[in-house]
């Protein structure tokens, strides 16, 4: 499998997009069938899928099950408005329960520099514009 190379170092709020791929050797087939998991850790090695809330979270369903391809599946990854460093990895659970995993990355996360304020809905949400980007407003603080 194929992943990030390197720290994608996002500010709060922001986005990046963490791609996988199966690879094989031999004919390059993928005969199996397995489930694609984008997993993040905090330094606990506690690994945790990247789910629908949380510091590092995606909008789309993870895992993505039933992979019978070599195709690239990819993720967009958003930071929900907190600085911090963590780890990612995707990982491949085939059928059989046999795992696989990329080699983590480190992903940084920072407090954009000036004077802004991410914008939050009344339940909490962060907002984020057409393009996916958190919306900021000026802080008078």
């Amino acid at each position: 499998m194929t992943a990030p190379t390197v720290d994608p170092a996002i500010n709060t709020g922001g986005s990046f997009t963490m791609s996988g791929q199966i690879t094989t050797t031999g004919t390059g087939s993928w005969n199996e069938s397995g489930d694609m998991y984008w997993e993040w850790d905090q330094g606990t090695s506690t690994w945790a899928s990247i789910a629908g809330t949380g510091d590092l979270y995606t909008l789309t369903t993870n895992p993505v099950t039933g992979l019978q391809t070599t195709d690239v599946q990819s993720k967009t990854i958003y930071s929900d408005g907190t600085a911090g460093s963590f780890q990612v990895r995707i990982k491949l659970v085939e059928d059989d329960l046999t795992e696989h995993t990329t080699t983590p990355v480190d992903v940084t996360v920072s407090s954009p520099t000036g004077n802004r304020i991410l914008m939050r809905s009344a339940s909490g949400e962060l907002l984020r514009n057409a393009a996916g980007n958190a919306v900021y407003k000026a802080s008078t603080e």
